[in-house]
């Protein structure tokens, strides 16, 4: 605005100057003085922008312009942009310096996926640290989807993701460093760093992916769930505390976070009022009903023998069935749950800080991550 301004005051001037029959020195002074105010503005607003963050290109590209287009000031121009480079180049060397650092670190995982339409996503490649990361060994994962070694939630649309970059040649996802989550073999989740590179074949002009992910050691658990509260993982510290094995939870045919934590369940109907959505989150009390365990074992059980599933103790089974499918809001209250028998001989209990977060992807679905 400030630079629209000066434009502004300085066509003014000319314009009294050609147009004007007899000149009026006063005006022109005011005009002048106008014109000052602005540039000291202009020059005081850039100095604030520098101080935050001065390599940002824009920014410097846009008063460069200014300095040479409306204030005629060549030197100061050529100055700046000449400057700009070495800000750019340095930027390049930091991020190269920090992507080798990533490449060779004992704890980084190289893969090498399949960008072609026939197998999309499939391990053609990958270090022998993936064991020490995700519990596999190479020939596990070789031949696989990546799709292995990521949270259910996420791996059952990352091909979207490669398919629409394939074919529109845009995606956020590459050339940065980004954080995710990763699955372990044994099913629970951790978060992750990870960068994704293309990597085109010259002779036959299929493209590959190569990505380098790196365990990260964080303060924080996580549930993992879809938009209804399904869980689809959850941390290894979270997980025993509550007594419950992540195989469980994998083969647990759509176990909601409302059963272990009734509180959400207003969260999950009412978006929009989502009272733990703001930062630090709000206490939660997350509990492991009595017959939970016995639930998911047989559950585990069924899946190995084709044994018809026994549902935990009624009404517990009723209300998972409800959380886990419906599609409008249910009248179920936390209250409702606490009352039940399942919930008053609870096989355990945890009270935690608790923060709705969601992760969302252009393919325009997202994962709430608890």
């Amino acid at each position: 605005m400030e630079m629209l301004q000066i434009c502004d005051a300085q066509l003014s001037f000319w314009a009294h100057l050609q147009q004007s029959s007899t000149v009026d020195f006063n005006l022109l002074d005011k005009i002048a003085n106008k014109v000052q105010k602005y540039a000291s503005n202009i020059e005081a607003l850039w100095n604030k922008i520098a101080k935050i963050n001065s390599s940002h290109t824009k920014a410097r590209t846009r008063y460069a312009n200014y300095l040479e287009y409306i204030r005629n000031d060549l030197s100061k121009s050529m100055e700046m942009m000449e400057s700009d480079k070495h800000f750019s180049l340095k930027n390049i060397l930091n991020y190269t310096n920090r992507e080798n650092d990533l490449l060779f670190d004992e704890k980084t995982v190289i893969v090498q996926i399949s960008g072609c339409k026939a197998d999309l996503g499939r391990i053609l490649n990958i270090s022998n640290t993936v064991n020490n990361t995700f519990g596999f060994t190479k020939n596990d994962l070789c031949n696989s989807s990546i799709s292995k070694v990521m949270p259910s939630i996420i791996g059952k649309d990352h091909n979207l993701l490669i398919e629409s970059y394939l074919k529109t040649g845009k995606s956020k996802i590459f050339n940065k460093e980004r954080f995710l989550y990763g699955q372990h073999k044994d099913g629970y989740c951790f978060k992750i760093k990870l960068l994704v590179k293309t990597m085109p074949c010259v002779k036959n002009g299929v493209i590959r992916f190569v990505g380098m992910m790196v365990r990260l050691v964080d303060d924080f658990e996580y549930i993992l769930t879809d938009k209804k509260g399904v869980i689809s993982s959850m941390t290894r510290d979270l997980a025993d505390k509550l007594g419950i094995e992540y195989k469980w939870l994998y083969n647990a045919y759509g176990l909601n976070v409302q059963l272990l934590a009734p509180n959400l369940i207003d969260v999950f109907n009412k978006r929009g009022q989502c009272k733990f959505g703001r930062e630090g989150g709000d206490e939660l009390q997350i509990i492991v009903p009595d017959g939970l365990i016995d639930y998911l074992k047989s559950q585990e059980l069924c899946k190995l023998n084709s044994e018809t599933r026994t549902l935990f103790k009624n009404p517990l089974a009723k209300y998972n069935m409800l959380l886990s499918t419906t599609e409008k809001p249910i009248d179920i209250s936390a209250d409702d749950l606490l009352e039940l028998e399942n919930y008053k001989s609870h096989t355990s209990e945890i009270k935690t800080k608790c923060q709705i977060k969601n992760l969302k992807f252009i393919i325009n679905e997202s994962i709430s991550l608890l």
